[in-house]
């Protein structure tokens, strides 16, 4: 189910039925509106009209001042100017006594003359001309005619005052505004000037300047000490390894695999030394015994030397930790540096940006300082060259029959202001009526198709009788209900269950699934009409059938109830059996599930009543076990509020909605005669739907 669409503006369909449904109401108040046109127009005093034709004057004036350079023709603003000046509420305050219209007595019993001219004075605009038109009404034609000339004349002579003093005004003004303009851009040079000096702004590129170029100097350098660093760490990490040996002699050993101390000047030397003192000490070794006074000199300078070795070797060491500290030292000095470097250069930007601002500045103010020198040399020749902004083209005329009171458009108006008012007061009332009104409102409202729309009858035949689902158009719409019913379930060949639903009582639920279900079942379908609704069962007196024991004796476990037939073939019914205290408790009920599946093996089809969706939860339980469920709705009694509301606790079972039935039907087909209704509106002798013939 799609959600309900937004209105749209009325078809002429729709507009047409609107008419058919609420002609009276728009009778009475065209007719009203017809006769306050004519009574108006019967009793207005007639007025004589008088006019005058003004054209702007182009006399050597700038034509770009005046019109559009693309179309050519005169802006809507400044002709639309003219004329608002030409009734300014002053020129008429002049006019009045200068035209002795006070003795008029519209005038004089008015505590406002100034509005009753104002209502009996107009001007409009020629379109794409420079064309004015002036009209003054007044019950005397010649003081029409004088008084339209003394306004013109008002109107001329200010217009004359305005434009003395209007050119030295504007030239003054001009004046002051260049000299002002020219002062402001000096000081925006001198501004300029001094902000680059105090920056020591000599290059306004921000990526090619004194500060960049030592930013990117400070970085060679720092990747130059970081190799180096990095190297002397390796030196020092290969001391922290030789330090760990435990084995006499091999840390030494070790530390003189180290280029840096193994191939040190002073190192090289004592090694030499002790190589030399070893190789006597071989030699003598062979000729004299340990304690010979020559070994044992010879071992003390052997001894000696590899002290001194050893020695070496810890201050080569030492000066490899010396330089790695020394390098740190030189790393964090240069990223001191590196960072006021950056901070000096972010602010040498920051500079840049305030100056680009101020150049900006300096250029507009240098455009603006031009544009006003310009327009003080046009406004010096226009000045000079100054003529009246309007000129009367045509001096006032009166015309010889009255404009008013003519009898043949105030008839015409009324007829068109009366058959507006007619049709606007058919829609407006139909528009308030916030009743469901035809197929076309249930489809837009529900957002469902409509799958039968049943007419309306003043008298619903019985059921009993034969005829009503043979014959009529009854008959015609409820197969057509039916045939619709099949269609929306296709090819399924299995046990549909149908749950027949509506917004709130009165809309003729429970005769529409009596009607379905005997058609179903004279179409040769098996088909069992269940009367769900628990709080006011209805169903056993259509079908004539006794209702209990029945539903609710079967959702409360009772093992020996079962359909039984009516007079119809094919067609069972199940009554909903004694009202319970616990209607919605009862439909959950295990019992519901499991007796669906039994009916499934025995059914066709399996229609329910339910109770009205406003009134109980009931449908929404029946509906969940439902395969369908149909939504009805009676024209002109459904409420769109209602029916909306309905729809929104009707969304569980979205998937579940099939369409919406339209009942009672008001703009069908001719011969359309019979209302189908709900139970209380029928006859009294309406007791069983037997002999319901197969379409």
């Amino acid at each position: 189910m799609t959600m309900p669409a937004s209105p749209l503006p009325l078809s002429l369909g729709e507009l047409i039925a609107a008419v058919q449904r609420r002609w009276l109401f728009g009778l009475v108040a065209g007719a009203l509106a017809a006769a306050a046109i004519l009574l108006l127009a019967f009793r207005s005093v007639p007025l004589y009209e008088a006019n005058a034709t003004l054209t702007i004057n182009r006399e050597r004036k700038p034509v770009e001042f005046q019109v559009d350079r693309d179309s050519g023709v005169v802006q809507d603003s400044l002709i639309n100017t003219y004329r608002e000046l030409l009734l300014a509420r002053d020129v008429l305050e002049q006019t009045i006594p200068l035209a002795g219209l006070l003795s008029n007595p519209a005038y004089a019993g008015s505590s406002e003359p100034v509005e009753v001219l104002q209502a009996r004075v107009s001007a409009r605009t020629v379109r794409s001309t420079w064309v004015i038109e002036i009209t003054l009404r007044d019950e005397d034609p010649k003081v029409a005619e004088s008084a339209l000339q003394v306004l013109l004349d008002v109107y001329l002579a200010k217009q004359a005052r305005l434009s003395q003093s209007r050119g030295d005004q504007t030239l003054r003004f001009l004046t002051d505004q260049v000299k002002e303009a020219n002062e402001r851009l000096a000081g925006m040079r001198a501004n300029e000037a001094a902000f680059r000096a105090k920056h020591g702004i000599l290059s306004a590129d921000p990526d090619r300047n004194v500060h960049t170029q030592r930013l990117e100097d400070l970085a060679r350098r720092q990747v130059d000490l970081e190799q180096k660093l990095e190297a002397q760490r390796s030196l020092v990490t290969r001391l922290k390894v030789a330090a760990k040996e435990t084995v006499p002699g091999r840390q030494q050993a070790v530390m003189m695999e180290i280029p840096e101390i193994g191939q040190s000047d002073l190192v090289m030397i004592v090694r030499a030394m002790i190589l030399r003192f070893e190789g006597e000490e071989s030699m003598l070794a062979e000729k004299y015994k340990d304690r010979h006074p020559r070994m044992v000199e010879l071992r003390g300078h052997l001894t000696a030397k590899r002290q001194q070795l050893n020695e070496a070797v810890t201050s080569s060491a030492d000066a490899i930790r010396a330089r790695e500290r020394d390098l740190v030292a030189q790393a964090a000095t240069l990223a001191d540096e590196i960072i006021s470097a950056k901070s000096t250069l972010a602010a040498y930007r920051e500079s840049l940006l305030e100056l680009r601002t101020m150049e900006q500045d300096r250029a507009t103010q240098e455009k603006i300082s031009d544009q006003l020198a310009a327009r003080l040399g046009e406004e010096t020749i226009t000045t000079r060259l100054e003529v009246p902004d309007l000129a009367v083209t045509m001096l006032p005329k009166v015309r010889s029959e009255p404009a008013t009171a003519r009898k043949g458009p105030f008839l015409v108006l009324a007829l068109v202001f009366g058959s507006v008012v007619f049709v606007g007061t058919c829609v407006a009332v139909d528009l308030l009526d916030r009743r469901l009104t035809g197929p076309e409102a249930a489809a837009r409202l529900t957002g469902l198709p409509v799958l039968g729309t049943i007419p309306l009858v003043r008298r619903l035949p019985a059921l009993t009788d034969e005829s009503t689902l043979t014959s009529g158009m009854l008959a015609e719409a409820v197969r057509h209900l039916r045939t619709a019913l099949r269609l929306a379930l296709g090819s399924r060949r299995e046990c549909h269950i149908v749950a027949v639903c509506s917004s709130s009582p009165g809309e003729g639920k429970s005769t529409i699934t009596t009607l379905l279900a005997a058609s179903l079942a004279a179409a040769g379908s098996r088909v069992l009409v269940v009367d769900g609704d628990l709080r006011q069962p209805s169903l056993h007196e259509l079908v004539a059938t006794p209702g209990t024991p029945g539903f609710s004796e079967l959702l409360g476990g009772a093992e020996d109830v079962a359909p039984v037939p009516t007079g119809l073939t094919n067609l069972d019914f199940l009554g909903a059996g004694t009202v319970p205290t616990n209607p919605t408790e009862l439909l959950h009920s295990h019992c519901l599930p499991e007796w669906i599946a039994v009916c499934r093996s025995h059914y066709d089809f399996v229609i329910i009543d339910t109770p009205p969706i406003a009134s109980a939860p009931d449908a929404l339980l029946l509906g969940y076990y439902a395969d369908s469920l149909l939504l009805v709705v009676r024209e002109r009694i459904t409420e769109a509020d209602v029916l909306a509301d309905a729809l929104v606790r009707l969304r569980p079972l979205t998937d579940h909605l099939l369409g919406v039935v339209v009942n009672g039907d008001h703009l069908t087909r001719p011969g359309y005669q019979y209302e189908v209704s709900s139970t209380a509106e029928r006859p009294t002798g309406v007791t069983g739907v037997t002999g319901v013939g197969a379409a």
